[in-house]
Order: C-alpha cells, then structure tokens, then sequence
C-alpha cells in the first residue's frame, strides 16, 4: 500500500503503525514523510518497520539554507541527515526528492544539494531530481505577480506525471553526472521500485 498524501502527518503514521502491529496485519506499506525530530528516535523507526513500512520518501528540495528559508520548508539540515540515518538502519528504503532551478538558486546552492547527497549516500536508497516549475497562485507566484515579474501570464496550472523515461532523457546533463557520483559510492539499494518519479 502507498499513501499518496504530500506528506503523511508523523503522529498518524505512527499510530497508523501501532494498529498495523495490533491488528497483526501482514502488508508492506510506503508513504511520503517529513523530516521531523520524531522520526530521529530508533524506537519510532523499529516501530514502521514492524507494522510493514518499507518505504520512506522526504521531500528535502534543496540542502541550501538560503533556499531552504526561501521556500518556507522548515528543515533542519542536521535533523535530516539523522532522520535519514535512523530509518535507513531500521531497514526502510529511503528515498529523497531534490529540485533545481529555484529562484535565486546559484551554482554554490546546487553544490551545496549535491554535497548533501553524497555526504548522506549510505543512509539513502533513491533519490530524483526535478526541475521547479511556477504553479498559478502559489504564495511566490503570487509574490512575482505583485512584484510585476511575471510578464507572460502563465496558463492553467496541470501536474503531469513524467514518463519512465523521464531521468534519463529529458533531464540537464549534469543531473545525470550526479547520478554517476552518487551511485558510484552507494553501488547498491536495499530495494529499487520502479516507478516513474524513482531512480
């Protein structure tokens, strides 16, 4: 089972967890999650990985500060590198979702994501790249349109899934340079689950 919600909420997927354990139920399950102090507690990770949990996703987008702050995340760079680590021990996969072309974003801000994963590479299974794309009245949409820097009013805003194929044609080169770096320290996954979002 995979839960598609953006991010399920910590406290529910651990009590989702314990009635998992309870109830006995014998399922794999995965779901999107936020890096939080709670998930930095081994006794909260061996929990997920007795009621089925295989699977963790975070969306961490940038190991910049400035561009953390930018996009009001939240993160606490630190708090995700152990959260990484504890469920990664716990046997969960762990995978991290990354973005690039963010506003402001410079050279050094992407070499600071990069440094993130390879520094982090032993605690994370999977990761993908995306390129950040301006949703209609979003807060920074609306933030250029007060400023006056949208020029070109922007068409309906729709969310395309991308094709399988998707990381090894259509992305930057220097994506796929990140992909050869990074595996070539990892060199194995606990499990690769082909989806179209997942390297």
């Amino acid at each position: 089972i995979y839960f598609l919600d953006a991010e399920l909420p910590s406290d529910f997927m651990l009590n989702l967890a314990k009635e998992f354990c309870y109830q006995k139920l014998n399922i794999r399950w995965g779901a999107n999650a936020r890096f939080c102090q709670i998930l930095c507690k081994k006794e909260n990770a061996k929990l997920l990985f007795q009621s089925g949990c295989r699977i963790l996703r975070f969306g961490l987008e940038s190991a910049s500060p400035k561009i953390l702050t930018s996009m009001h995340k939240g993160i606490s760079l630190n708090n995700a590198s152990e959260v990484l680590k504890t469920i990664s021990q716990s046997g969960i996969v762990t995978h991290i979702y990354l973005m690039k072309g963010f506003p402001e974003e410079t050279a050094e801000d992407w070499e600071k994501t990069r440094g993130f994963l390879l520094a982090n590479a032993e605690y994370i299974d999977m990761f993908n790249v995306s390129q950040f794309a301006l949703y209609d009245n979003s807060p920074l949409w609306k933030k250029f349109k007060k400023d006056g820097a949208l020029t070109i009013e922007s068409s309906e805003c729709t969310w395309q899934y991308p094709q399988e194929n998707f990381h090894l044609e259509l992305l930057p080169q220097i994506i796929r340079y990140l992909q050869d770096e990074f595996f070539s320290i990892k060199r194995y996954t606990k499990n690769c689950i082909s989806t179209s979002d997942t390297l």
